[in-house]
Protein backbone atom coordinates (compact mmCIF):
# COMPACT_ATOMS: atom_id res chain seq x y z
CA UNK A 1 0.00 0.00 0.00
CA UNK A 2 1.39 3.34 -1.02
CA UNK A 3 2.85 5.35 2.11
CA UNK A 4 0.71 8.69 2.90
CA UNK A 5 3.97 10.33 4.13
CA UNK A 6 7.81 9.99 3.73
CA UNK A 7 8.23 7.30 6.44
CA UNK A 8 5.96 9.47 9.22
CA UNK A 9 8.35 12.43 8.59
CA UNK A 10 5.07 14.68 8.54
CA UNK A 11 7.08 17.80 9.32
CA UNK A 12 9.75 17.40 6.94
CA UNK A 13 9.04 20.14 4.31
CA UNK A 14 8.58 22.54 6.60
CA UNK A 15 11.98 22.03 7.79
CA UNK A 16 13.47 21.57 4.38
CA UNK A 17 12.07 25.14 3.61
CA UNK A 18 14.02 26.56 6.55
CA UNK A 19 17.19 25.37 5.21
CA UNK A 20 16.37 26.84 1.56
CA UNK A 21 15.27 30.06 3.47
CA UNK A 22 19.22 29.67 5.29
CA UNK A 23 20.76 28.62 0.95
CA UNK A 24 19.20 31.81 -0.34
CA UNK A 25 20.18 34.18 2.72
CA UNK A 26 23.88 32.69 1.52
CA UNK A 27 23.57 33.89 -1.68
CA UNK A 28 22.78 37.80 -0.95
CA UNK A 29 25.37 37.28 1.15
CA UNK A 30 24.14 36.51 4.94
CA UNK A 31 26.16 33.29 5.85
CA UNK A 32 23.77 31.43 8.92
CA UNK A 33 25.36 27.80 9.27
CA UNK A 34 22.87 25.81 9.97
CA UNK A 35 22.38 22.63 12.63
CA UNK A 36 19.70 20.13 11.77
CA UNK A 37 18.62 18.48 15.71
CA UNK A 38 17.26 14.95 15.11
CA UNK A 39 15.81 12.56 17.75
CA UNK A 40 16.28 9.51 18.84
CA UNK A 41 15.43 6.44 15.58
CA UNK A 42 14.67 9.83 13.15
CA UNK A 43 15.16 8.79 9.92
CA UNK A 44 15.37 12.07 8.81
CA UNK A 45 17.80 12.66 5.82
CA UNK A 46 18.20 16.05 3.75
CA UNK A 47 19.52 15.41 0.20
CA UNK A 48 21.33 17.14 -2.53
CA UNK A 49 18.35 17.37 -4.61
CA UNK A 50 16.20 19.13 -1.30
CA UNK A 51 17.38 22.40 -2.28
CA UNK A 52 18.00 24.64 -4.57
CA UNK A 53 20.43 27.37 -5.43
CA UNK A 54 19.51 29.73 -7.68
CA UNK A 55 23.21 30.76 -8.42
CA UNK A 56 24.02 27.57 -9.54
CA UNK A 57 26.19 26.77 -6.46
CA UNK A 58 27.67 23.27 -5.93
CA UNK A 59 25.33 21.12 -3.32
CA UNK A 60 27.13 18.31 -2.02
CA UNK A 61 26.37 15.59 0.62
CA UNK A 62 28.25 13.58 3.06
CA UNK A 63 27.34 11.54 5.70
CA UNK A 64 29.63 10.88 8.56
CA UNK A 65 28.53 7.32 10.48
CA UNK A 66 31.71 6.98 12.93
CA UNK A 67 34.77 8.56 14.17
CA UNK A 68 36.18 10.03 11.48
CA UNK A 69 40.15 8.94 10.95
CA UNK A 70 40.86 11.75 8.86
CA UNK A 71 39.75 15.70 8.77
CA UNK A 72 35.54 15.88 8.81
CA UNK A 73 35.99 18.60 6.01
CA UNK A 74 38.21 16.44 3.69
CA UNK A 75 34.75 15.04 1.97
CA UNK A 76 32.86 18.22 1.89
CA UNK A 77 33.60 19.05 -1.54
CA UNK A 78 31.21 21.66 -2.18
CA UNK A 79 30.15 25.33 -1.94
CA UNK A 80 26.71 24.33 0.11
CA UNK A 81 27.49 21.16 2.15
CA UNK A 82 25.57 18.61 3.81
CA UNK A 83 26.91 17.27 6.66
CA UNK A 84 24.85 14.25 8.26
CA UNK A 85 25.89 11.96 11.40
CA UNK A 86 28.05 14.79 13.28
CA UNK A 87 27.48 13.44 16.23
CA UNK A 88 30.12 10.97 15.79
CA UNK A 89 32.58 13.83 15.94
CA UNK A 90 33.80 13.70 19.56
CA UNK A 91 34.62 10.62 21.83
CA UNK A 92 34.19 10.44 25.66
CA UNK A 93 37.90 10.30 26.19
CA UNK A 94 41.14 12.54 26.73
CA UNK A 95 41.53 14.51 23.62
CA UNK A 96 38.29 13.19 22.46
CA UNK A 97 36.96 16.61 21.57
CA UNK A 98 40.30 17.88 19.42
CA UNK A 99 38.47 16.94 16.05
CA UNK A 100 35.18 18.00 17.00
CA UNK A 101 36.75 21.41 17.96
CA UNK A 102 38.46 21.45 14.74
CA UNK A 103 35.86 20.74 12.90
CA UNK A 104 33.77 23.55 14.34
CA UNK A 105 36.62 26.45 13.79
CA UNK A 106 37.01 25.46 10.48
CA UNK A 107 33.33 25.92 9.23
CA UNK A 108 33.44 29.07 11.06
CA UNK A 109 36.60 30.60 8.96
CA UNK A 110 35.31 28.85 6.13
CA UNK A 111 33.11 32.05 5.32
CA UNK A 112 33.00 31.49 1.68
CA UNK A 113 31.21 28.21 2.12
CA UNK A 114 27.43 27.26 4.09
CA UNK A 115 27.60 24.35 6.04
CA UNK A 116 24.16 22.55 7.07
CA UNK A 117 25.09 19.94 10.21
CA UNK A 118 22.79 17.21 10.86
CA UNK A 119 23.19 16.30 14.66
CA UNK A 120 21.27 13.80 17.07
CA UNK A 121 19.56 16.63 19.22
CA UNK A 122 20.58 14.56 22.72
CA UNK A 123 24.39 14.94 21.67
CA UNK A 124 24.00 18.47 20.46
CA UNK A 125 22.57 20.01 23.97
CA UNK A 126 25.36 17.49 25.60
CA UNK A 127 28.05 19.71 23.37
CA UNK A 128 26.44 22.93 23.62
CA UNK A 129 26.33 22.66 27.08
CA UNK A 130 30.60 21.39 27.53
CA UNK A 131 32.10 23.12 24.36
CA UNK A 132 29.06 26.22 23.35
CA UNK A 133 28.78 24.85 19.73
CA UNK A 134 25.48 26.60 19.18
CA UNK A 135 27.32 29.56 18.52
CA UNK A 136 28.62 28.19 15.56
CA UNK A 137 25.22 27.88 14.08
CA UNK A 138 23.22 31.00 14.39
CA UNK A 139 20.54 28.83 12.16
CA UNK A 140 19.40 25.63 14.37
CA UNK A 141 16.13 23.95 13.77
CA UNK A 142 14.22 21.08 16.08
CA UNK A 143 12.76 18.78 14.52
CA UNK A 144 9.32 18.59 16.87
CA UNK A 145 7.87 16.07 18.78
CA UNK A 146 4.97 14.22 16.84
CA UNK A 147 1.10 15.11 17.90
CA UNK A 148 -1.60 12.20 18.59
CA UNK A 149 -2.81 13.09 15.00
CA UNK A 150 0.63 12.74 13.19
CA UNK A 151 1.55 9.25 14.99
CA UNK A 152 -1.89 8.32 14.29
CA UNK A 153 -1.76 9.09 10.53
CA UNK A 154 2.01 8.15 9.91
CA UNK A 155 1.11 4.67 11.85
CA UNK A 156 -2.30 3.66 9.84
CA UNK A 157 -1.10 4.50 6.55
CA UNK A 158 -0.06 1.21 6.27
CA UNK A 159 -3.11 -0.22 6.61
CA UNK A 160 -6.30 -0.34 4.34
CA UNK A 161 -9.63 1.06 6.12
CA UNK A 162 -11.23 -1.33 9.12
CA UNK A 163 -8.40 -3.46 8.76
CA UNK A 164 -7.17 -3.08 12.55
CA UNK A 165 -9.55 -4.11 15.04
CA UNK A 166 -9.29 -1.47 18.20
CA UNK A 167 -10.99 -3.31 21.15
CA UNK A 168 -11.35 -2.76 25.07
CA UNK A 169 -10.98 -5.90 27.35
CA UNK A 170 -13.60 -6.98 28.71
CA UNK A 171 -13.84 -5.07 32.41
CA UNK A 172 -13.03 -7.31 35.63
CA UNK A 173 -15.16 -6.20 38.69
CA UNK A 174 -12.72 -5.30 41.10
CA UNK A 175 -15.03 -6.03 44.22
CA UNK A 176 -18.52 -7.32 44.35
CA UNK A 177 -21.87 -5.84 43.94
CA UNK A 178 -24.25 -7.94 45.13
CA UNK A 179 -23.13 -9.65 49.12
CA UNK A 180 -25.22 -12.44 50.16
CA UNK A 181 -25.89 -11.45 53.57
CA UNK A 182 -26.92 -13.85 57.00
CA UNK A 183 -30.11 -13.16 58.36
CA UNK A 184 -32.65 -15.30 60.43
CA UNK A 185 -35.97 -15.67 59.32
CA UNK A 186 -38.50 -18.36 59.95
CA UNK A 187 -39.53 -20.74 57.44
CA UNK A 188 -41.99 -23.80 57.74
CA UNK A 189 -42.05 -23.07 61.49
CA UNK A 190 -38.50 -23.17 62.08
CA UNK A 191 -36.27 -20.15 63.08
CA UNK A 192 -33.64 -20.68 60.23
CA UNK A 193 -30.46 -18.82 58.74
CA UNK A 194 -30.46 -17.77 55.41
CA UNK A 195 -28.40 -15.60 52.91
CA UNK A 196 -30.53 -12.83 51.26
CA UNK A 197 -28.76 -11.26 48.34
CA UNK A 198 -28.16 -7.27 49.14
CA UNK A 199 -26.77 -4.42 46.29
CA UNK A 200 -23.94 -2.57 47.83
CA UNK A 201 -25.23 1.07 46.23
CA UNK A 202 -21.69 2.81 46.80
CA UNK A 203 -19.84 -0.31 45.25
CA UNK A 204 -22.50 -0.68 42.19
CA UNK A 205 -21.81 3.22 41.49
CA UNK A 206 -18.46 3.10 41.50
CA UNK A 207 -18.12 -0.41 38.72
CA UNK A 208 -21.07 1.98 36.47
CA UNK A 209 -18.34 4.73 36.61
CA UNK A 210 -15.76 2.12 35.70
CA UNK A 211 -17.46 1.12 32.56
CA UNK A 212 -18.18 4.72 30.96
CA UNK A 213 -16.11 5.58 28.45
CA UNK A 214 -14.51 8.41 27.56
CA UNK A 215 -12.53 7.68 24.44
CA UNK A 216 -12.71 4.84 21.88
CA UNK A 217 -10.46 2.37 22.17
CA UNK A 218 -8.45 3.51 18.76
CA UNK A 219 -8.36 7.16 20.80
CA UNK A 220 -6.86 5.16 23.76
CA UNK A 221 -4.63 3.43 22.25
CA UNK A 222 -3.15 6.29 20.20
CA UNK A 223 -3.08 8.44 23.58
CA UNK A 224 -1.09 5.76 25.22
CA UNK A 225 1.60 5.87 22.17
CA UNK A 226 2.19 8.91 21.78
CA UNK A 227 2.64 9.29 25.47
CA UNK A 228 5.04 6.79 25.47
CA UNK A 229 6.72 7.79 22.77
CA UNK A 230 7.26 11.19 24.18
CA UNK A 231 5.78 12.01 20.58
CA UNK A 232 9.10 10.17 18.57
CA UNK A 233 7.85 7.88 15.43
CA UNK A 234 10.42 5.47 15.72
CA UNK A 235 9.27 4.63 19.62
CA UNK A 236 6.16 4.67 18.50
CA UNK A 237 6.04 2.79 15.86
CA UNK A 238 8.58 -0.21 17.82
CA UNK A 239 5.33 -0.05 20.07
CA UNK A 240 2.85 -0.43 17.95
CA UNK A 241 4.53 -3.65 16.43
CA UNK A 242 4.49 -4.69 19.69
CA UNK A 243 1.32 -4.23 20.89
CA UNK A 244 -0.28 -5.51 18.12
CA UNK A 245 -1.81 -8.82 17.61
CA UNK A 246 -2.57 -8.80 14.24
CA UNK A 247 -5.65 -7.34 13.49
CA UNK A 248 -6.24 -6.31 17.25
CA UNK A 249 -5.17 -3.77 19.53
CA UNK A 250 -5.95 -2.74 22.84
CA UNK A 251 -4.99 -0.23 25.41
CA UNK A 252 -3.24 -3.22 27.35
CA UNK A 253 -1.63 -4.55 25.19
CA UNK A 254 -0.27 -0.92 24.37
CA UNK A 255 0.89 -0.70 28.10
CA UNK A 256 2.48 -4.32 28.47
CA UNK A 257 4.66 -3.29 25.52
CA UNK A 258 7.18 -0.98 27.83
CA UNK A 259 9.07 -1.98 30.88
CA UNK A 260 9.41 0.94 33.45
CA UNK A 261 12.69 0.27 35.32
CA UNK A 262 15.05 2.70 37.26
CA UNK A 263 18.76 3.33 36.43
CA UNK A 264 21.49 3.89 39.01
CA UNK A 265 23.87 6.55 38.47
CA UNK A 266 26.57 4.43 36.68
CA UNK A 267 23.95 3.10 34.15
CA UNK A 268 22.07 6.71 33.95
CA UNK A 269 25.89 7.56 32.22
CA UNK A 270 26.39 4.95 29.98
CA UNK A 271 22.75 4.68 28.33
CA UNK A 272 23.46 8.83 27.71
CA UNK A 273 25.89 8.53 25.87
CA UNK A 274 24.51 5.25 24.15
CA UNK A 275 21.55 7.51 23.07
CA UNK A 276 23.57 10.43 22.39
CA UNK A 277 25.01 8.66 19.81
CA UNK A 278 22.11 7.04 18.56
CA UNK A 279 24.10 3.51 17.79
CA UNK A 280 27.61 3.16 19.01
CA UNK A 281 30.59 -0.04 18.68
CA UNK A 282 30.64 -1.52 22.13
CA UNK A 283 34.48 -1.45 21.34
CA UNK A 284 34.39 2.44 21.00
CA UNK A 285 32.49 2.35 24.39
CA UNK A 286 34.76 0.54 26.05
CA UNK A 287 37.95 2.35 24.77
CA UNK A 288 35.96 5.64 26.20
CA UNK A 289 34.69 4.70 29.10
CA UNK A 290 36.01 1.69 30.40
CA UNK A 291 38.34 3.31 32.99
CA UNK A 292 35.02 5.49 33.91
CA UNK A 293 32.91 2.61 35.00
CA UNK A 294 32.35 -1.55 35.19
CA UNK A 295 31.39 -0.95 31.21
CA UNK A 296 30.56 -4.71 30.58
CA UNK A 297 28.28 -5.40 34.11
CA UNK A 298 26.70 -2.10 33.45
CA UNK A 299 25.85 -2.81 29.67
CA UNK A 300 24.65 -6.35 30.85
CA UNK A 301 22.33 -4.94 33.42
CA UNK A 302 21.24 -2.53 31.10
CA UNK A 303 20.53 -5.37 28.55
CA UNK A 304 18.44 -7.21 31.51
CA UNK A 305 16.58 -4.20 32.49
CA UNK A 306 15.35 -3.56 28.61
CA UNK A 307 17.20 -0.41 28.44
CA UNK A 308 19.59 -1.34 26.02
CA UNK A 309 20.08 -3.74 22.77
CA UNK A 310 22.80 -5.10 21.19
CA UNK A 311 23.77 -6.68 18.21
CA UNK A 312 26.36 -6.69 15.26
CA UNK A 313 29.07 -5.55 18.10
CA UNK A 314 26.67 -1.93 18.16
CA UNK A 315 24.48 -0.80 21.15
CA UNK A 316 21.51 1.43 21.39
CA UNK A 317 18.13 2.14 23.35
CA UNK A 318 15.58 -0.09 23.06
CA UNK A 319 13.20 1.99 20.96
CA UNK A 320 9.53 1.21 23.08
CA UNK A 321 11.23 2.16 26.00
CA UNK A 322 12.68 5.75 24.65
CA UNK A 323 10.10 7.62 27.41
CA UNK A 324 11.02 5.59 30.51
CA UNK A 325 14.97 6.02 29.07
CA UNK A 326 14.38 9.84 29.05
CA UNK A 327 12.41 10.34 32.41
CA UNK A 328 15.20 8.16 33.99
CA UNK A 329 17.95 10.38 32.42
CA UNK A 330 16.66 13.29 33.66
CA UNK A 331 16.70 12.26 37.14
CA UNK A 332 20.11 11.96 36.85
CA UNK A 333 20.31 14.83 34.98
CA UNK A 334 21.82 13.49 32.05
CA UNK A 335 19.16 15.02 29.24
Amino acid sequence: MEQKENEGDVKRQAIIDSVQDAVESFETGQRLNVAILTPPFSNFSIMSRDLHSSKGLSIKRHSISSFPEGEPLDEATGTINIIEGCQHLYRMRIGGFAVLKKFIRDINDDDKRLFITVWNANAFRYLDYALGIGKAFPLQVRIPELTLGDIREAIMASYDEDEIQFEYDEFQPRERVIEWMPTRARVFSKDMEIRLPRIESSALRRAILRRKVYLSAEDKVFTQIQYLSRGNLGAAKEIWIRSLQYPVIRPTYVLNACKKFMMDNEEAFVAANILRKGKVPMDELREDLGDQVALDATVATLKQKGIVKGGDGNLSIKAENLGFTLDSLAKHGMV
